[in-house]
């Protein structure tokens, strides 16, 4: 049970009761449930006289990787020049390493998987979609926006009165929402293919719809391509057989018409931010936010081959971007790109094993 509402307090992060105890530092109930976690396994550790049963894990390589990754965090240190962001990179990589690992130890059967199935489910459809649809009608949010920040997106360095109507729900920025809501789409697609009853089949399919919804309004154009991508494998190779995916086909384009002729406003308008992010993101060599990514790309290369290949640090992308960019980039400070950031902070070494790490995770699937 602990365990439980340690994923759900998960979910919703530093999003809600967050509770500020000076500039920098603040708890809420995740780390609180962490630590106490954390309190439960050494008592059980105590218990077994230190022995930790683990033939169970069949993952083993992928957790040595995600130790030695905290490991080199800690070991950067040594050469990092912002030691407080490489202290707050650290507790937040760990924190979040460790509940990895707990629940690869904890959950030990397909019962287990299918509970956390049902938690992101239930997430999603009481706290994540409302939470978002909240952000668009009232304009409220549960962190303020800075447009100062540099954290902040870049889209909104240009449309600031519509950023408060975006939704965001627990989360600092839309894209880190849309992430989520990307993330989430394919557990909802396999909800309404295998549950038994029409009403949560329906149910299904309105949560699918209110996710495609705010997706669009987050205004994140990877994530677009990501579920776009998404969609087409599901339809071309795991719908079967041919006959199936002409009714799925044509069920999707009656539906489509329906909503046209009750919604038509809010999907023109929808369709018109979709058509201007894919643009803007399509004419690659236009100014504007493309322009300062390929930048700030070409910054982060650079940083990690003057440090050799070792990288700047845990957490110091962004001081480094702020005081020896070689490359304009509007004083955004922030690599906006996971990859180039993980490249850049940990080096080289950390870059291979996170990209074989996804690599055996598919051959296992």
């Amino acid at each position: 049970m602990i365990l439980y509402l340690l994923i759900i307090s998960a979910f919703l992060g530093s999003g809600v009761f967050d509770f500020k105890l000076r500039e920098g530092l603040s708890i809420f109930p995740y780390r609180v449930l962490l630590l106490f976690t954390f309190f439960i396994i050494l008592l059980e550790l105590f218990y077994r006289q230190g022995k930790l049963k683990i033939t169970h894990i069949k993952i083993k390589n992928h957790i040595i990787f995600l130790m030695l990754w905290i490991s080199y965090a800690i070991f950067s240190l040594a050469w990092s020049q912002d030691r407080v962001a490489a202290l707050k990179n650290i507790i937040f990589l760990s924190t979040n390493i460790s509940l990895v690992i707990i629940i690869v130890y904890y959950f030990k059967n397909l019962n287990d998987m299918k509970r956390f199935y049902a938690l992101w489910l239930i997430m999603l459809l009481f706290v994540m979609v409302p939470l978002g649809l909240w952000n668009m009608l009232t304009g409220y949010q549960l962190s303020e926006f800075n447009p100062q920040s540099p954290i902040q997106p870049l889209y909104y360095a240009y449309y600031e009165k519509l950023y408060r109507y975006t939704p965001r729900a627990v989360f600092h920025n839309q894209n880190d929402y849309a992430t989520y809501l990307a993330l989430s789409i394919p557990f909802v697609i396999t909800f309404i293919r295998y549950s038994s009853r029409v009403i949560m089949r329906l149910l299904g399919l309105c949560l699918l719809l209110l996710c495609l919804f705010l997706l669009i309004f987050t205004t994140s154009r990877a994530n677009y391509i990501a579920v776009a991508i998404g969609f087409f494998f599901w339809f071309l190779f795991l719908i079967r057989p041919f006959k199936k995916k002409i009714k799925i086909g044509a069920f999707l384009i009656i539906l489509f018409f329906v909503l046209i002729s009750i919604f038509s406003n809010q999907l023109k308008l929808a369709f018109e931010i979709v058509n201007t992010n894919l643009t803007s993101l399509l004419n690659i060599m236009a100014s504007g936010s493309n322009i300062i990514r390929i930048n700030l790309i070409k910054n982060s290369l650079l940083f990690v081959i003057n440090s050799f290949g070792i990288g700047v640090g845990a957490g110091n992308s962004t001081y480094y971007m702020l005081n020896h960019a070689a490359y304009n980039t509007k004083d955004i400070v922030s690599v906006h790109n996971w990859w180039f950031e993980i490249l850049t902070e940990y080096g080289v070494f950390i870059f291979i094993g996170y990209i074989l790490n996804y690599y055996r995770l598919k051959k296992r699937i």
